[in-house]
C-alpha cells in the first residue's frame, strides 16, 4: 500500500483488543502520564485501552481526560459528555483515530499537511469539516520511552449533517506512529469557547501516549 494512498484514503479505524465498559475511568488525578510534560493534570483522570495495529501488534493508548470516555460500535474511544444528558463543558468532545500503514516509522517524518489530510478527511471520526488551518506552530515532543509526538492546534469549520451550517471550531491534537500505524488523539470545541476550553483540551491532548505492549 502506498504512502499516498494511506494518507488520502478514508482513515481506517483500529480494532480494539478487548471491550471495556462505558465511562472506563480510573479514580483520582492522573499521575506520571501528564507529568512528563511538566503540566498539572488537575482534576483529570486517566483512560487507557489496548488497540491492535495492522501488523497485529498490541498498542496501549492512554490520556488524561476531564470528560467521560466510551467506545462506539466500532470500538473507537469517544470523549465528551452526551449533550442530551449533561450541559457540562458543552461543545467539547474528542476521539482516538487510527490510520493503518501510514508509511513512516516516526510521526516526525510526516509533514503538517499530511497529518491534516489524514485527520480532517471525509468519512473520518471528526465528521464533515472545511478549511483546516494551523492556529499555532506545531510542536514535536519526545515522551516516555523515546516516543515522538507531534502536537497541533487547528482551526476548522464543522459542517452540520444538513450541510447548511458551518460552526467555527478548534482542535487540539497529539499524534504518534507506533508499529507502522498513526495514532491520533483529537479534542475539539467551538471557537467561541476556546479561551475557556483550552485549559482542558490542551493538557488532555498533551498527555496522550501510544506505545507497544
Amino acid at each position: 500500500e502506498s504512502r499516498r494512498g494511506a494518507l488520502t484514503g478514508i482513515a481506517a479505524m483500529l480494532t480494539t483488543a478487548a471491550s471495556e465498559p462505558a465511562l472506563a475511568l480510573t479514580d483520582g488525578a492522573l499521575q506520571g502520564v501528564a507529568g512528563f510534560l511538566g503540566m498539572d493534570a488537575g482534576n483529570s483522570k486517566e483512560f487507557s485501552t489496548d488497540l491492535v495495529a495492522a501488523n497485529d501488534a498490541r498498542v496501549k493508548i492512554r490520556f488524561s481526560t476531564f470528560w467521560p470516555v466510551r467506545k462506539d460500535v466500532d470500538g473507537v474511544p469517544r470523549v465528551g459528555y452526551v449533550a442530551q444528558k449533561s450541559n457540562q463543558f458543552p461543545g467539547e468532545s474528542g476521539f482516538v483515530q487510527g490510520v493503518k500503514r501510514i508509511g513512516v516509522n516516526s510521526v516526525a517524518d510526516l509533514s503538517t499537511k499530511q497529518l491534516l489530510d489524514a485527520i480532517f478527511t471525509s468519512g473520518g471520526p471528526i465528521g464533515e469539516v472545511a478549511e483546516p488551518k494551523l492556529a499555532a506552530k506545531p510542536k514535536t515532543i519526545t515522551g516516555l520511552g523515546g516516543q515522538t509526538y507531534t502536537m497541533l492546534s487547528v482551526r476548522f469549520k464543522k459542517i452540520s449533517s444538513a450541510s447548511v451550517l458551518e460552526v467555527e471550531s478548534r482542535a487540539s491534537l497529539s499524534a504518534a506512529v507506533v508499529a507502522g500505524d498513526l495514532f491520533v488523539y483529537v479534542m475539539t470545541c467551538r471557537e467561541a469557547t476556546w479561551d475557556k476550553s483550552q485549559a482542558r483540551l490542551t493538557p488532555s491532548a498533551e498527555s496522550f501516549q501510544a506505545s507497544l505492549m
